[in-house]
């Protein structure tokens, strides 16, 4: 069925914004309770490991298996990746060093997770408007909203002011702002959403070497280590209702 183009856009904006938020609350205060910030820093990288290799199926996996005969459009995902790592580690001070994530670092995880959401916000715009219908199942639906609250989850693990809720609102509204500017991209077929997410699979990345160390600075490896496997299932098991 067909959606009319300002309702797709609300229904963008609201399953990426809700869901980020509320994972973004629990992993900051589950973090914040429990004391043990390196566990839920692990759990953010098991779960950022599985989006990271989503992101290049995403993208065709950045043509790696046209070699080297993909012409400009391989180009054009190989570089947009390495400029999606780049922009932001030169953007954290922190970037290169163990040091606690500030919200600067945070709002760099936020636009990193917003890229790929950018083209997330073109695939339900597209959906929504007639051309596919996946997403429009009661279990994409779900898979999709679980998806979001994991990847607020991983935003949640760089706060550590006290002003919790005003920044995780802030952290977002900047992904759901991403994700309505990809809406009428996706709702009028004007844009292959592969570059975005080469973008986001750089962003990602990341994301990944901002949390590994702090996931090592904990008493406990091992526990570590279990908290990133049960970060990566989490995503693979969301994944499963797409099926």
């Amino acid at each position: 069925m067909e959606m009319d183009y300002l309702s797709s856009v609300g229904i963008v904006a609201a399953v990426t914004f809700f869901p980020v938020l509320l994972g973004t609350t629990i992993g900051g205060l589950a973090g914040s309770l429990s004391g043990k910030r390196y566990l839920f820093s692990a759990l953010a990288a098991g779960i950022s490991s599985w989006l990271f290799v989503d992101l290049m199926a995403d993208s065709a996996f950045l043509d790696v298996n046209m070699g080297f005969g993909g012409g400009l459009g391989q180009l054009a995902l190989i570089l947009l990746f390495v400029l999606g790592f780049a922009t932001l580690a030169m953007g954290d001070e922190g970037f290169g060093r163990s040091s606690t994530p500030t919200l600067v670092t945070a709002s760099l995880a936020a636009t990193a997770i917003g890229l790929h959401s950018l083209g997330e916000g073109m695939v339900v715009a597209s959906a929504l408007a007639g051309r596919t219908g996946e997403l429009l199942s009661e279990s994409g639906a779900i898979a999709f909203i679980l998806h979001k609250a994991l990847e607020g989850l991983v935003l949640g693990t760089f706060l550590q002011s006290k002003s919790f809720m005003r920044d995780a609102t802030l952290l977002a509204s900047l992904v759901g702002a991403f994700a309505i500017f990809g809406a009428p991209l996706g709702y009028n077929s004007l844009l292959d959403s592969s570059y975005f997410f080469s973008l986001g699979a750089g962003g990602v990345l990341f994301i990944i070497w901002r949390t590994i160390p702090q996931a090592l600075s904990g008493a406990s490896s091992k526990a570590a280590v279990v908290m990133a496997l049960l970060g990566t299932l989490s995503v693979y098991a969301s994944a499963l209702l797409h099926s």
